[in-house]
């Protein structure tokens, strides 16, 4: 990509850390969030910014072609999506077993980063010569993260005295 965008490596590294930094943010607040409208929303939340991240990643490219722009902005979207994904897929993985959290955490781990180099491995198998490729990525595990939602049983778990509203995932 920083061929394709004739871009100066430190201008790319640069748009990457405030992606970065923009994942951090959100990853600490979503918490809070996750707190306030439940495990589940915060889930739903995140695979919805995922998928409108890819669409508009697609869409943009279509339109006007490769630009700093058109990807930079989506993967600021994606991050923000993505960091709501992962924290509250982490805290839905690990609250049905609160005698054994650490076990949880460390398989949903295992499988976060298994996955993550499965769908790196067939991504870089294509030629990228756009943000298509990595446009299409977005929108099919956005749309499946979804859809995965949506059909997840939603349940209650009595906790402290509270019911946590939770979808499973």
């Amino acid at each position: 990509m920083i061929t394709l965008l004739k871009v100066p490596v430190e201008h790319f590294g640069f748009y990457f850390a405030v992606i970065g930094i923009v994942f951090l943010l959100v990853a600490l607040l979503a918490d809070i969030q996750q707190k306030k409208i439940g495990t589940y929303s915060t889930v739903l939340i995140g695979a919805i910014l995922a998928t409108l991240a890819g669409i508009a990643m697609l869409v943009w490219y279509l339109m006007f072609g490769l630009t700093v722009m058109s990807f930079f902005a989506p993967m600021l979207v994606m991050a923000i999506g993505g960091a709501m994904l992962m924290g509250g897929g982490a805290g839905g993985a690990i609250e049905p077993f609160p005698e054994m959290a650490g076990t949880a955490s460390a398989l949903f781990g295992f499988c976060e980063f298994i996955f993550a180099f499965i769908v790196s491995t067939i991504v870089l198998e294509w030629k990228v010569t756009s943000t298509i490729p990595l446009a299409m990525t977005l929108i099919v595990l956005g749309a499946s993260a979804t859809l995965v939602v949506f059909v997840s049983p939603r349940v209650k778990i009595k906790r402290y005295g509270q019911d946590t509203d939770m979808g499973r995932s």
